[in-house]
């Protein structure tokens, strides 16, 4: 598969993922002794428009696969064999940040044909 994206290569992209989720894990863990960031508009603003960034950075700002594998399938955990099939009827592996970065690549290629 391709290993560049816009402008960002799969090395990148796994940095900048990662950044995200050991941001959202750092806001977990306050949380569990009493601290609430969330309730805080500027850091979850931030955190959101980091978010919004690396879509636009990667070209997923319409359809929200970061998003969704980061939230609804919470990191890729919560990814099931057959829980996403395309408009073809495949399956759509989310398990992995690589596997989320060939989605992604895959969407570009479609996008430029």
């Amino acid at each position: 598969m391709e290993q560049y994206l816009k402008i960002m290569n799969k090395e990148l992209f796994e940095k900048y993922l990662n950044s995200v989720i050991e941001f959202d894990e750092f806001i977990d863990r306050l949380y569990e002794i009493g601290i609430d960031l969330t309730e805080c508009d500027i850091v979850m603003k931030f955190l959101s428009n980091y978010i919004s960034i690396l879509e636009d950075a990667c070209g997923d700002s319409i359809n929200g696969w970061i998003s969704y594998w980061l939230y609804d399938l919470d990191k890729g955990k919560d990814w099931k064999c057959d829980c996403i099939i395309d408009g073809d009827g495949k399956e759509v592996k989310l398990e992995t940040i690589d596997d989320l970065y060939d989605v992604l690549v895959e969407n570009m290629k479609n996008d430029t044909n």
